[in-house]
């Protein structure tokens, strides 16, 4: 590790599969069958939730968990259910709650038929109920769809990626708000920026090249290209900073101007491809992830490496930062979830 750098503490060690923070600053711990929720300022750990895929409602007082073909919606301080949500599925891929509240939205497969099982075939759907009551609002076939799903920060509209194009839809009756085509390759990684003004997209092509859309008019505001002899996406994550001023891909940071007009790229330099990304919403530093177990922080924009750690025994699959940016937790392919405290740099 270079002299002179930030020392990250690895605060403690769980045997779970996944793991992310509430909006409320609760540390969530998944296997393939519950969900605990962990007060680290308290030193508590919740009983188990039978269920998986969990998504929390934009204040952090609601869990929505999918189990047993059903998804539902529980007040985890209270730990009762409060909803369960119409409609039976053979798989869930994704359930977010909209930023307002109002509604939830879910990427899911039902079977082919009444008598099929799995492997006789699946359709894809988009569903949107309501968070009142649980009725399905809006129920969509996607068989284009890639998976890449987010809401409007107001939460009126549903941003859904297919292979070649994105569409986006209003959330309370699934109409179509614009269809954006002119695509110059297939999708590999989207994101949203967090004032849901403009959606980033990355090609899965060599080089990779990051085109950024208005998604008020659909119009491109700007592509940028990559230096020959890089590498396609596929399936690598992407994140802008909080601030917006940053987007990073994989090993690159990329500088947003203003008005997005002028393209600065930096290498971070690290030898392993990133496999997960993520800003701490306290000072932009970028956490990465490599496919080798290795934890980088990173000063944005300078790129100076911050921190090292190999301390997983596989890829690095998840990242995110607590609410205050004071802790870390990392996930990896080796079925451990490491807590690091992380102090601010100078």
């Amino acid at each position: 590790m270079p002299s002179g750098e930030l020392s990250g503490e690895e605060v403690n060690e769980w045997d779970f599969w996944q793991a992310s923070f509430t909006p409320g600053g609760l540390l969530w711990l998944s296997d393939q069958a519950s969900v605990q929720l962990a007060d680290l300022e308290r030193d508590l750990m919740s009983a188990p939730y039978q269920g998986v895929e969990p998504a929390f409602s934009a204040d952090g007082a609601l869990m929505a968990l999918y189990d047993q073909n059903r998804v539902s919606v529980y007040d985890h301080q209270a730990g009762r259910r409060t909803l369960l949500l119409d409609g039976s599925y053979a798989q869930l891929a994704k359930i977010l709650f909209s930023p307002d509240g109002s509604t939830l939205a879910g990427d899911v497969y039902t079977l082919h038929c009444a008598t099929c099982s799995e492997v006789d075939g699946l359709d894809h759907y988009l569903v949107v109920w309501s968070a009142q009551d649980g009725s399905i609002l809006v129920q969509l076939p996607q068989p284009d769809y890639l998976g890449m799903l987010s809401y409007s920060a107001d939460g009126r509209n549903l941003i859904l990626a297919e292979l070649e194009s994105f569409q986006v839809l209003e959330a309370a009756d699934g109409s179509p708000v614009a269809f954006v085509e002119g695509f110059t390759g297939p999708i590999g990684v989207i994101a949203l920026s967090p004032d849901g003004q403009t959606l980033a997209v990355a090609y899965n092509r060599e080089p990779y090249a990051p085109r950024f859309w208005n998604l008020g008019d659909g119009v491109v505001e700007c592509e940028w290209f990559g230096q020959p002899g890089g590498v396609m996406i596929d399936d690598i994550a992407v994140a802008y900073s909080p601030d917006e001023k940053y987007l990073a891909v994989g090993n690159d940071l990329w500088v947003l101007g203003p008005g997005l007009g002028n393209e600065t790229k930096i290498s971070l330099d690290t030898t392993c491809w990133t496999y997960h990304v993520a800003f701490s919403p306290r000072d932009n530093t970028l956490a990465t992830g490599s496919l080798d177990g290795t934890l980088r922080l990173w000063e944005a924009p300078g790129g100076r490496l911050l921190m090292e750690a190999k301390e997983h025994f596989g890829q690095v699959q998840r990242l995110v930062f607590t609410p205050g940016g004071t802790s870390l937790v990392s996930g990896s392919q080796d079925g451990t979830i490491l807590l690091w405290g992380i102090p601010s740099h100078p």
